[in-house]
């Protein structure tokens, strides 16, 4: 796979409804479970990350955490993370997803919608989001952000997966029945500004010469200032040595008289 020229399209066509090793796989490994491993199979291929609560959220089987930590053991398309999350070899995925959209295209919206409210409650709304997305459920998606009070974080994104990536497939539609669509759209089209240091180092970048001329001006200034300083500190000391010679001709009398002048005495 990693010599040939399109790696993508290769594996889109090891999976294709008539592939050999899609075959194998349906064949060999989906339909040799029982039903309720293959519909845990099945339902948790949508997620990139499977849990035994999401699983149990997605088919309402009370026994599916049970299911996912048995084929994990006896499968090695199914690999643990820890913490009760696993994840599913990538062409594994890819053929249950297959799958699923060729028998029951229907339940597909229905299981990303379940798996959209399972991560709201569970404090991770960009993933409910993108779920809510891949459902075409847009006022579920619009309104986990409202109810979430996570506007502000659709006009800020950070992170990713940010929530605003959640929205950038929304349609612009003319007919939303409620405002809340309108408020999200704007806030995905809000211009995102950036931080003034990143904006100037982009200046510099673009425009080295004025980098130059700044870099000129700013020893100019230097310049300008150290030698004001310097005029400063010169006009002080200048100031000081005439204050003190006041102060010496005030506490001694006959400095600056006229010579002779002590020795006149009223006869």
């Amino acid at each position: 796979m990693r010599t040939h020229p399109d790696p993508g399209q290769f594996v889109t066509e090891l999976i294709t409804d008539d592939s050999v090793l899609n075959a194998y796989l349906v064949a060999e490994v989906l339909n040799a479970q029982p039903p309720d491993v293959r519909d845990v199979l099945l339902s948790t291929s949508i997620l990139e990350q499977a849990s035994g609560e999401a699983a149990r959220e997605l088919t309402g089987n009370k026994q599916a955490a049970g299911i996912l930590r048995a084929v994990a053991r006896a499968n090695g398309f199914i690999q643990p993370l820890g913490s009760g999350w696993y994840h599913y070899h990538p062409l594994f995925a890819d053929v249950l997803r297959l799958k699923l959209r060729r028998e029951d295209p229907d339940r597909v919206a229905l299981l990303h919608r379940r798996a959209a409210r399972w991560y709201e409650r569970n404090g991770q709304l960009a993933d409910a989001v993108r779920h809510a997305a891949q459902a075409g459920d847009w006022p579920l998606a619009v309104g986990m952000v409202i109810d979430g009070l996570a506007i502000s974080k659709v006009i800020e994104p950070r992170g990713r997966p940010s929530l605003a990536d959640g929205f950038h497939s929304m349609p612009h539609r003319d007919a939303w029945n409620e405002p809340q669509p309108y408020l999200v759209c704007a806030a995905v089209a809000r211009p995102k500004a950036e931080p003034s240091g990143v904006a100037s180092v982009r200046g510099v970048r673009r425009h080295p010469g004025s980098a130059r001329r700044s870099r000129a001006c700013q020893q100019q200034q230097l310049a300008g200032g150290r030698g004001h300083a310097r005029a400063r500190v010169g006009g002080c000391r200048r100031r000081q040595e005439r204050n003190a010679c006041a102060r010496t001709r005030a506490s001694d009398p006959w400095r600056g008289a006229r010579p002779g002048a002590a020795e006149r005495v009223p006869g």
